[in-house]
């Protein structure tokens, strides 16, 4: 008798999605999150190189707006710090 896709006793199905499936999209969101989180921590080096106290990552949005990182708060040389500062620096 040939086994049909809703077959209850078919064990190879089950197997492809907890062994296959599952683990790809578990690694797609874990790579998203490391992602993310290694271009904010680069987007802030960058601010504080450039002399900001505060450097926030803005991801790529669904329509067409490309990565950027926005540089707040300019610290000047006599230690003051200008809140009206700020540098808007394209990502890559």
């Amino acid at each position: 008798m040939p086994v049909t896709p809703l077959d209850p006793n078919d064990r190879v199905t089950p197997w492809i999605v907890y062994w296959i499936v599952i683990p790809m999209i578990a690694l797609a969101v874990v790579g998203g999150v490391v992602c993310l989180t290694w271009n904010s921590w680069r987007c802030s080096r960058l601010a504080t190189r450039q002399g900001y106290v505060t450097g926030t990552y803005l991801p790529p949005d669904r329509f067409g707006v490309g990565e950027a990182c926005v540089c707040k708060r300019k610290r000047n040389p006599d230690g003051t710090i200008d809140a009206s500062a700020r540098l808007v620096l394209e990502w890559r």
